[in-house]
């Protein structure tokens, strides 16, 4: 979660990218709205998360897990070159799901978002 904010607020989605696996639909799209945004010269503020509860499970023993965070994405700014404000969001409680593989490292092979509630 802290390279997703990294991301969001450097403009630079090298590392959340090598954590993301190839057929991760919902990581591609989120290191596609970086670039997008650096690519318009837009830079955000905000987007930390707050982790409330972490549900793991191991599925295949030492390599494949599922993970349920249930956390807080903090409100966030964005601003183009000369500071306007392009775009806010509020504070929002969400629900994710990973689906992860280890092997000598991290891979997200899936993630799904959705509101809590």
């Amino acid at each position: 979660m802290a390279l997703y904010t990294y991301a969001r607020v450097t403009g630079d989605p090298s590392l959340l990218a090598g954590l993301s696996g190839p057929d991760c639909a919902t990581c591609t799209a989120i290191v596609g709205q970086v670039d997008a945004a650096r690519e318009q010269g837009n830079h955000a503020e905000g987007y930390a998360i707050t982790v409330h509860q972490s549900n793991p499970t191991e599925l295949v023993t030492g390599e494949s897990f599922t993970v349920e965070l249930h956390l807080t994405e903090g409100s966030s700014v964005v601003r183009d070159e000369s500071g306007t404000v392009v775009s806010e969001t509020a504070e929002t409680d969400r629900v994710l799901r990973f689906g992860l593989r280890w092997s000598g490292n991290w891979i997200v092979e899936a993630l799904g978002v959705e509101a809590a509630g």
